[in-house]
């Protein structure tokens, strides 16, 4: 659920990690370094939230998020990073249920208080209205889901 929160699109099937002790679990999320649009160029991200071509836009960048990884061995396309959720929201409906419940808690301004912390100089201010909107968008679609 996280990666379809920050549209990451590098976790693939040997990016990510789980941890053998008297349970088997998932390890602690790691390398995000593809998530919240962080290789588009801030021209990019300015005509994505404020251009006339809806299909350029915001919504339409976070509904095409790929992940890496894919359903079957023998598909060609990867899984959307919010079918990716699905499919493990399928296989385990209590985990993918107690999730949404704690994103269903978080409020923008939850948001808004960890991105502004973010110095100036690491992050412009139109990357963070484009991350704060990501965020919002794909919170939504997560819990439509």
């Amino acid at each position: 659920m996280l990666d379809a929160l920050i549209a990451n699109q590098d976790r693939h099937h040997q990016n990510w990690g789980a941890i053998r002790d008297s349970e088997n679990r998932l390890a602690p999320s790691f390398d995000h370094g593809a998530s919240l649009a962080r290789n588009e160029p801030d021209e990019k991200r300015f005509l994505r939230l404020n251009g006339p071509d809806s299909g350029f836009g915001i919504e339409k960048f976070a509904a095409n998020a790929r992940s890496s990884l894919y359903a079957r061995d023998s598909d060609k396309k990867t899984l959307i990073t919010l079918e990716a959720y699905r499919k493990f929201a399928e296989r385990c409906p209590s985990a993918a249920h107690a999730w949404q419940e704690r994103l269903h808690l978080l409020q923008a301004t939850d948001f808004e208080t960890i991105v502004e912390r973010i110095p100036d100089d690491r992050m412009s201010r139109i990357a963070k209205d484009f991350t704060m909107r990501l965020l919002l968008i794909n919170q939504r679609r997560i819990l439509e889901s």
